[in-house]
C-alpha cells in the first residue's frame, strides 16, 4: 500500500470513526457514564503507550547505529530543524517536509568531497531559466555523487530553502552536528544563511 492510499485511509478512519467515537465517549462521560470515562482512559492510555514505545524503538535504534560509526537519521533531522529553525508547527502543517531515506550514514569525508568538487564540472554547466536552473544543478550535483557509493552512504541531501529572492535549491550535508551548503552553481560551501527557511529536504 503506497503511502498517498495510508494517507486516505487513515483519514477516512479518523474522520468517520475515531473523531465521532471520541466525541460520543466525552459527552457520555460528562453526562457522568462511568464505561465511557474508562474507555476514554483506556484509549489515552494505549495511545501514549503507543507512542512510547515508538520513541524508545527510535532511541534503541539510533545507540545501535552509532555504536557502530553510522549517523543516525533522527541526529540528521533533530540538526537540519536546529540550523533553519523549524518548529513542530512546521512539520504538523507540512511546511516543511523530510524525506530521510537511509536509516544512518557515514560521515562525511571532507578530503574525498573536496577532490570530488575539484574535477566536477555541475558549476561550468549554463544556467537557463526554467531548462538548467537550481533545482537542475543541485540534481546533477547529487547525481554526480551518487556514482560514488562511499559518497553515496554519506549524508548529502537535495534542498529546497526559501529565501528573501524567492525559492532555491542546494546541496546540503551533515556533518559534526551541524548542518553546511554546497552551491553546484560555484561548489562554494557555507553555514546555513540566518534568512534561509527550509522547505524540503531529500536524499
Amino acid at each position: 500500500m503506497t503511502d498517498f492510499i495510508k494517507t486516505i485511509v487513515q483519514s477516512i478512519l479518523a474522520l468517520f470513526v475515531v473523531i465521532p467515537t471520541v466525541i460520543v465517549l466525552v459527552i457520555q462521560a460528562v453526562n457522568g457514564n462511568e464505561w465511557a470515562t474508562c474507555t476514554l482512559v483506556g484509549m489515552a492510555v494505549a495511545v501514549l503507550a503507543y507512542y512510547g514505545y515508538k520513541v524508545q524503538k527510535q532511541a534503541s535504534r539510533a545507540r545501535a547505529l552509532r555504536e557502530i560509526g553510522y549517523i543516525p537519521a533522527v541526529d540528521i533531522e533533530n540538526a537540519y530543524k536546529k540550523a533553519l529553525n523549524v518548529s513542530s508547527l512546521d512539520i504538523i502543517k507540512k511546511n516543511v517536509c523530510f524525506h530521510i531515506s537511509d536509516a544512518g550514514y557515514l560521515p562525511i569525508n571532507t578530503n574525498e568531497l573536496a577532490a570530488f568538487l575539484e574535477e566536477d564540472k555541475t558549476d561550468l554547466e549554463k544556467y537557463v531559466a526554467e531548462y538548467f536552473d537550481c533545482d537542475d544543478f543541485t540534481f546533477r550535483l547529487m547525481g554526480a555523487l551518487h556514482m560514488s557509493r562511499g559518497m553515496a552512504s554519506q549524508p548529502f541531501f537535495v534542498t529546497w530553502v526559501d529565501t528573501p529572492e524567492g525559492g532555491h535549491s542546494v546541496l546540503s550535508f551533515y556533518i559534526e552536528g551541524k548542518i553546511k551548503m554546497i552551491e553546484p552553481q560555484s561548489d562554494s560551501i557555507f553555514d546555513v544563511p540566518k534568512e534561509y527557511k527550509l522547505m524540503v529536504i531529500m536524499g
